[in-house]
């Protein structure tokens, strides 16, 4: 890794040098200000710069403004401010659209030399390494984030977590879930992620697996039904997930689980339940017969001659 250091402080810059090179890593330029970083990572074209906030002439925030102006000229260097204070105005335009490849870490809380050397080598490679105070600070400093600062607790250290470019693994052990359901949830729902994990810490229950389906959380049930408008029990596991498919018994296993999940959110009564998992057992059959057939026409039969649980719960209610 080629580093450019900028930090006014000799005492800070020369045991920057040091740590970083006794790991074997290539510091390109140490230097003192602003100005003088950004003509070192044009000369040397660093793999990422660590930059201090206050520089000369003023010691305000001299090196965020120089990192904003390494992000414009150089937008394939990795930058990594690295201050004992926070300043959100700058900050907050340094994150801006695509943050890959910045950092924000605090100096009086990095505690250890290989967390700061790992969270330099995750920006130099695209990633991102943001200390959870920094993130605090900023939801709670930009109009333009009101409505992320009205996140859940559950939400934010969710957020959090990804804010400091943990891995998978490492979200899944923060939060006890396991690290096939965070990667999956993160595929699934991308940022509404956060949505669904809010709901387990309304409900730790939802934590828990789906029956047969180990990468799947309970909480995607209940999501199907609160957010994705999931009325019936072949909507959740053959349209809102993806449980039919992905698994070899094509959600079969699941089926009791989840009716008993959506029970509790819709208000079935035992009959209605059983209904659901009736019908959605023979949903499966008629799938599976239809690939026993030798053409497409009786494939279409088989497929048709399942019942279709919407009709069958209008019927029910008309009675």
């Amino acid at each position: 890794m080629r580093v450019v250091i900028a930090e006014d402080a000799a005492l800070m810059r020369e045991g920057l040098i040091r740590l970083l090179e006794d790991r074997g890593h290539e510091v390109c330029a140490a230097v003192a200000d602003g100005d003088a970083m950004l003509a070192a990572v044009a000369e040397h074209r660093p793999d990422v710069a660590v930059v201090d906030i206050r520089m000369p002439p003023t010691h305000t925030d001299e090196g965020l403004r120089a990192a904003l102006e390494l992000r414009r000229r150089h937008p394939g260097t990795g930058v990594l401010v690295f201050s004992q204070y926070i300043e959100t105005r700058y900050a907050a335009r340094l994150l801006a659209g695509d943050a890959a490849g910045v950092g924000y870490l605090l100096k009086d809380r990095v505690a250890d030399v290989a967390e700061f050397v790992d969270a330099l080598a995750r920006v130099a490679a695209g990633g991102t390494a943001l200390d959870p105070e920094v993130v605090s600070q900023l939801l709670g400093a930009s109009r333009h984030l009101h409505g992320l600062a009205a996140l859940t607790p559950r939400e934010r250290e969710v957020l959090s977590l990804m804010a400091e470019g943990r891995s998978n693994a490492g979200i899944a052990s923060a939060l006890v879930v396991s690290v096939g359901a965070v990667e999956h949830l993160l595929e699934r729902y991308g940022s509404l992620t956060l949505e669904v994990l809010a709901l387990v810490g309304s409900d730790p229950e939802l934590a828990h697996p789906l029956d047969g389906a180990p990468e799947y959380l309970a909480a995607e049930v209940s999501y199907a039904v609160r957010a994705e408008a999931a009325l019936h029990l072949e909507d959740v596991l053959a349209r809102r997930t993806r449980v039919s498919i992905e698994t070899a018994h094509r959600g079969v296993e699941s089926a009791i689980h989840a009716a008993s999940l959506m029970s509790s959110l819709l208000g079935w009564d035992h009959d209605r339940r059983s209904r659901e998992i009736d019908h959605y057992l023979a949903r499966v059959e008629a799938e599976r017969e239809s690939q026993r057939k030798p053409d497409d026409r009786t494939a279409d039969a088989a497929r048709l001659g399942a019942p279709d649980v919407r009709g069958a719960a209008t019927a029910t209610y008309r009675r």
